[in-house]
């Protein structure tokens, strides 16, 4: 599903119309799940998954990190004191790293295919937030960005 693609305020009602056509037992299941754990949960609320106008995230930093921490340990694990002591260097360096990126001094290197991406969305909310575009057509797009796309006849 694309919702969290969505403005906040567009999800609910959006969710709303799609379950209204499901007919699938199978289907109406997972609407009824969706509704209670995303859509109606205190727990998540929506604004916190809402990705509406947001650059798009992914764990590569986090990977890299880990893959340079295990270079400084030659790729063994670690006894867990060498393993705290490591993650203290690491942690001794954050004041510098959150300076350099404040300074737009450390960039991230981000490959061609999901810029590429990053920028149809943009452009999409771009028209979505004009009027060009409706919200069917908006779910459309970004699930042709993000994923593979599973017509609603098909089920």
């Amino acid at each position: 599903m694309a919702l969290p693609l969505l403005p906040a305020s567009h999800i609910e009602p959006t969710f709303r119309e799609l379950t209204s056509r499901v007919t699938d037992p199978a289907l109406k299941k997972f609407t009824s799940y969706v509704r209670k754990t995303w859509i109606t949960s205190a727990f998540y609320q929506i604004a916190t998954w809402c990705v509406f106008n947001q650059p798009t995230r992914t764990n590569n930093d986090v990977e890299g990190w880990h893959r340079r921490l295990n270079k400084k340990n030659n790729d063994e694990k670690p006894a867990f004191y060498t393993l705290i002591k490591r993650l203290h260097e690491e942690a001794q360096l954050l004041p510098i790293q959150i300076k350099l990126v404040s300074e737009g001094k450390l960039t991230r290197y981000q490959r061609k295919q999901a810029r590429t991406n990053q920028a149809i969305l943009f452009n999409m909310w771009e028209q979505y937030i004009a009027g060009s575009i409706s919200t069917t057509r908006l779910l459309r797009q970004c699930g042709r960005v993000n994923g593979p796309v599973v017509e609603a006849d098909s089920y």
